[in-house]
């Protein structure tokens, strides 16, 4: 269900000219199912941002992603903040 699912929003964002980005937070290495989940949607095109105190990074694709070094919710909150002052510019 989840593949035919990311498949088909894959290809409505790249349809629509938009962008396909996953915020993951939190998923450190002993349970590394929705990291690698990520990891192959960034090479089908999405982008990640990637929340997580010990390990932020994506060494197998550090160009398409954004790697926060920091607790989940103050990194939610600071990406809401960017989005309202975004949305007051327009």
């Amino acid at each position: 269900l989840y593949r035919r699912y990311a498949k088909k929003a894959l290809a409505a964002v790249k349809e629509s000219g938009a962008k396909f980005v996953i915020i993951e937070g939190g998923c450190g290495k002993r349970v590394p199912t929705v990291r690698n989940n990520s990891e192959k949607l960034v090479k089908q095109g999405a982008e990640l941002i990637r929340i997580n105190l010990d390990y932020p990074t994506n060494p197998s694709n550090p160009a398409k992603t954004v790697s926060l070094e920091m607790q989940v919710l103050t990194a939610l909150e600071g990406i809401g903040m960017a989005i309202r002052r975004l949305r007051a510019l327009d």
